[in-house]
């Protein structure tokens, strides 16, 4: 039988593809506050590698790592 483990605390790693920052911003605060300050947050790329998401999301995708 299986012994129950104690495990090191671990880092929260999220990335968002999004066409509106507006939404962006909204979900990072919402994140924030359920999670803590962030350690890091990436720059805003463009999202080129594919138009997959255009019907859902739209076109000119951008893409952000927290």
């Amino acid at each position: 039988m299986g012994q129950i483990k104690n495990y090191p605390p671990v880092k929260l790693f999220m990335g968002f593809i999004f066409a509106n920052e507006l939404y962006f911003i909204k979900v990072k605060e919402i994140l924030i506050n359920k999670f803590g300050t962030l350690d890091l947050e990436s720059k805003t790329i463009d999202f080129i590698y594919t138009d997959y998401y255009n019907k859902e999301i739209g076109k000119d995708l951008k893409r952000k790592f927290i």
